[in-house]
This record gives structure tokens, sequence and C-alpha cells, in this order.
């Protein structure tokens, strides 16, 4: 086997080892996102809740991980909830993903997870994650929590992505 031969070969397997973590990362989630009971709209957070914006490094698996990811997460220890709010959901498997992805096409949904569901795969990655406590008021607190949760809804969780003014990073703010 030729030098060229290894190398397009070998450079194919990483291409779908890269993917076949993504889907992992992706079914996690989705799976996740069924378990996580929506019970909580009623559900008013405690005083000693906390609000964080975890964000992870840049990747190099595929185009959908170069920038980098966020997340919102609350943890309320009274209530024991701990959650993380992701605009990053995606179907990788979607007709022209890299087409739709750049175009702004590509839909994108909102998913809500534990952190620790996550986590393996951004360290086999080798991607740094950062949280930074958010310093909320309990009403800031109680309000992006509610909108969360109503974002969350099965008829809010898509949209479309925009490369640079709608993604997982614009949506928390909006």
């Amino acid at each position: 086997m030729g030098r060229g031969a290894w190398s397009e070969e070998h450079g194919a397997r990483s291409r779908e080892q890269g993917h076949r973590k993504w889907a992992i990362a992706l079914i996690l989630t989705i799976y996740s996102s069924f378990i996580i009971h929506h019970s909580s709209f009623s559900q008013t957070l405690s005083p000693a809740a906390r609000v964080s914006l975890i964000t992870y490094g840049p990747g190099d698996d595929d185009i959908s991980s170069a920038f980098g990811h966020t997340e919102i997460r609350i943890v309320d220890p009274v209530t024991g909830m701990d959650r993380d709010y992701s605009y990053g959901g995606f179907d990788y498997r979607a007709d022209y993903f890299i087409l739709k992805f750049l175009r702004g096409t590509l839909p994108y949904f909102l998913t809500a997870h534990n952190i620790y569901q996550v986590m393996y795969y951004y360290q086999q990655t080798n991607r740094s994650i950062r949280e930074q406590l958010l310093n909320l008021s309990p009403t800031q607190r109680q309000r992006l929590f509610a909108a969360l949760e109503e974002n969350y809804l099965p008829q809010n969780r898509e949209y479309r992505y925009k490369f640079y003014y709608d993604n997982c990073s614009t949506r928390p703010a909006i």
C-alpha cells in the first residue's frame, strides 16, 4: 500500500470515527431530553439555585465543532435539578448537511440534559470545558429558567441555524 493510499484510508477512518462520536453524543443528548421531566414549568427555583454558562472549546472532528459550543446550566441543590440547555441539537445525517449548515438552513433544536451525559464526549475529543457562574438575581434566574422551559416545549425547540447571528452562542441571549 502506497503512502498516499494509507493517508486517504486513515483520513476516511478518522472522519468516520468522528461522525460516530458525534452520533453517540447526539443520541445521548436526545435520549436524555426525553428522560428529563418537563414538569418544571410550574417549578420555582430555590434561592440556592445557580445559573452558569458552559463553554466547550473548538474541536477538529468536523465543521460543526470548529468554533466550540455553549450551553446554559441551571443547578438547584434544593430540588436536585441539574440541567443544561443546549441550542446545539441537529441531525448530522441530514441530506447536504455541510451545505445546509453553511447556508443557515440546517434545522437545529434545543435539548436539555445533564452535563455529565455529554462531558465524556468532550473529554474524549480533547476539548476544553469551562463553567462561568452568572451573577443573576433570583428573579433573573427564574425568568431565564422559565424562558428556557418555554423554548424547550416541542413546538418551540426547532430553529434555523444562522452561522453568525442565530446559533448556540447567541440563542441564550435572545
